[in-house]
């Protein structure tokens, strides 16, 4: 596969504009036209600089994700799914992770939270980390504070 596919296919598989990207990666947007219409070849540490930004952010794996999420977690007696944390200021990096906090039901347990925990980091690829609303404490208060519905 030639540079200038891998390129465009690693920003379309983002979901990501070439202004976008160009952003992500430090470059200018003529200069990233250029090397995806193969006019201009880069050199290999500017590759690396375009394809490590085009990885995945956590916030677009879990929005591709969202109805499986939202069943997975009704499997597990979990409902009222909201995300805190970098996801939901939207300052998520590559490697951060997913936090959500859910409203378990009565009678779930602690396997159905790890189950839960498992399954969705199966799922996303990445880590979650999972918080019931009914738990007590500043980090919970910080999270109901600044949960979003997913």
């Amino acid at each position: 596969m030639s540079t200038s596919t891998r390129i465009l296919e690693a920003r379309v598989r983002a979901g990501l504009s070439q202004s976008q990207l160009a952003a992500r990666a430090g470059v200018a947007q003529s200069n990233l036209s250029a090397y995806e219409s193969g006019c201009v070849r880069p050199r290999p540490e500017t590759l690396a600089l375009i394809l490590a930004a085009t990885a995945l952010l956590p916030s677009a794996v879990l929005r591709r994700n969202r109805d499986t999420v939202l069943e997975l977690a009704g499997r597990r007696r979990a409902g009222n799914v909201r995300v805190f944390g970098s996801v939901a200021r939207r300052t998520d990096a590559a490697g951060s992770d997913i936090d959500l906090l859910v409203t378990f039901d009565p009678g779930a347990s602690i396997l159905d939270a790890v189950g839960l925990v498992l399954d969705l980091e199966q799922l996303l690829g990445v880590h979650v980390d999972v918080m019931s609303d009914r738990a007590e404490g500043a980090i919970r208060d910080r999270a109901v504070a600044e949960a979003v519905p997913l």
